[in-house]
């Protein structure tokens, strides 16, 4: 009886062109790379940008006033805020500014909301009203004390909220908040009118980053 005529018939799998295997992964890299820039460019490189913040020199101590039982002062604090991004603008809220007395807390003032241009240097003001009874204040014997003397010395701080525009597309990128102290403002207390900020040793320039988060 004749055997049938077989034939070995060999399966595999199609074997791939090595750019078809690499696509996919090719595809996961590239999109990886394009998150991690975009957020490097348009989160961590704004934040690295430091606002130069600056007591202005012409700062004063607009009236100062002792009676019998309290002391009145009124304080003119000018600061300056500088954008040193020439790409984004910045847009500042929820502003606040306090004034201490070494470590003893006189005041707090709020401070309008407002867009910084690139490049840009803005001149804040802060008005301190100050209302200290004699008898209850450590500060406002201190005050008086400096008064008598000829000078005296504050700290004034300012934190505000920050959020990154990116050109005319208005696009608002939320950033970190800001805090900067300005330490050892010496003010000269004068015969007549204003007490101007003394600028001996630079002090007007004394303002250091401190700690900062999220808006």
């Amino acid at each position: 009886m004749a055997q049938p005529d077989t034939q070995t018939v060999q399966c595999s799998w199609p074997v791939r062109a090595p750019c078809e295997k690499l696509v996919f992964p090719c595809i996961k890299v590239s999109i990886t790379t394009t998150i991690v820039f975009l957020f490097a460019l348009f989160v961590i490189l704004p934040n690295m940008m430091i606002p130069d913040v600056r007591i202005d020199p012409a700062s004063s101590l607009y009236s100062f006033n002792v009676t019998s039982s309290r002391v009145d002062s009124t304080w003119n604090i000018l600061i300056s805020v500088k954008n040193p991004n020439k790409h984004f603008l910045v847009k500042y809220n929820n502003i606040e500014a306090t004034m201490y007395y070494s470590n003893e807390l006189l005041s707090r003032v709020s401070i309008h909301p407002f867009i910084q241009e690139t490049n840009n240097r803005t001149i804040l003001r802060a008005l301190f009203n100050l209302t200290l009874p004699r008898a209850n204040s450590w500060a406002a014997r201190c005050l008086e004390s400096d008064y008598a003397r000829g000078e005296t010395s504050i700290n004034v701080n300012l934190q505000a909220g920050r959020r990154f525009g990116v050109g005319s597309l208005n696009w608002w990128i939320r950033g970190l908040d800001i805090y900067f102290s300005c330490t050892d403002l010496v003010f000269i207390f004068p015969s007549h009118g204003e007490a101007k900020i003394s600028v001996i040793d630079d002090a007007w320039n004394n303002c250091e980053m401190g700690l900062f988060g999220y808006v």
